[in-house]
């Protein structure tokens, strides 16, 4: 198995942390983590990495901003959320593979 880079975005840091943890045990390693948008914006357009994670809701601003720098790299992504399908990013609910 291919060890892959992984970009988490999750404002819980404890939540975060677990994640974090979870991955490492799959064999792949997180080598960015971001708690907020802005943040996560910056690190999306300068990190190299394999896979996005980002949850929906960061301190109560939507994560499209960062889920459209993650696309328009052309980088594989994947939505958190504890809220089901809701603030899902309408133009970014359906895969475009």
């Amino acid at each position: 198995m291919t060890q892959a880079s992984i970009f988490l975005v999750e404002d819980e840091a404890l939540i975060r942390m677990m994640l974090v943890e979870m991955i490492a045990e799959l064999g792949h390693k997180v080598i960015a983590e971001a708690g907020s948008v802005n943040q996560a914006r910056s690190l999306a357009e300068t990190e190299r990495y394999d896979l996005a994670i980002l949850d929906i809701n960061l301190q109560g601003t939507n994560v499209q901003p960062v889920a459209e720098v993650v696309r328009d790299r052309g980088v594989p992504f994947f939505f958190l959320s504890g809220y089901g399908s809701r603030g899902l990013p309408m133009d970014l609910t359906e895969c475009q593979c």
